[in-house]
């Protein structure tokens, strides 16, 4: 622990789990950036040069502007799907930007929540007790979004059929995600 009263270096376990996230993560935003170049007819060269630093959810909305503009089908729930990678991906740049610091009376570390894009911390400054089998629970569900994510890449790419309504239709496999269950600590 630094003179500051944060952690320079986390229990291992912890850090795993958190290790874990940055890698799905960045599958994440490669497979929304692949996608997206993939339906542009682009390579990864151009694609970068044309839409760097594209976050995966504005990757899922220029993809389904294309579609409804080539008035073709995307046979999965975006908008679901969009409002997972949105709270998730809140939460993921809380975790793996944020501030660990002891607090008197928990064991263990525990996240200072800072970052306005997180809703539950918006009012006021406040730490997140996160666990290690927590962080696992979170990553079991960001494993869930790689899953939708590489189904939506799928579908995305599908050939045009002349079924269908324009736009977006619903699929069983796209679940609207809870991010974890929280139990957030106020701070003075």
């Amino acid at each position: 622990m630094s003179a500051e009263g944060t952690y320079t270096r986390l229990p291992p376990d912890i850090e795993r789990e958190i290790g874990g996230l940055v890698v799905q993560w960045a599958y994440i935003e490669s497979l929304a950036s692949t996608t997206l170049y993939d339906v542009l007819k682009i390579g990864p060269k151009q694609g970068r040069l044309c839409f760097s630093k594209q976050s995966p959810e504005r990757c899922l909305d220029s993809i389904v502007a294309l579609a409804k503009l080539h008035k073709r089908t995307i046979e999965i729930n975006v908008k679901t799907l969009r409002k997972n990678l949105e709270s998730f991906g809140s939460w993921r740049n809380a975790i793996v930007h944020g501030v660990w610091t002891p607090k008197k009376g928990v064991r263990g570390p525990v996240l200072l929540l800072t970052r306005s894009e997180v809703p539950e911390a918006k009012t006021k400054p406040k730490s997140l007790l996160l666990t290690a089998r927590g962080l696992k629970q979170f990553n079991e569900k960001i494993s869930r979004i790689v899953e939708m994510m590489e189904e939506f890449h799928h579908k995305a790419l599908k050939q045009p059929s002349d079924e269908g309504d324009v736009g977006e239709t619903k699929a069983s496999t796209v679940e609207l995600l809870e991010p974890m269950p929280l139990r957030l600590i106020q701070t003075p």
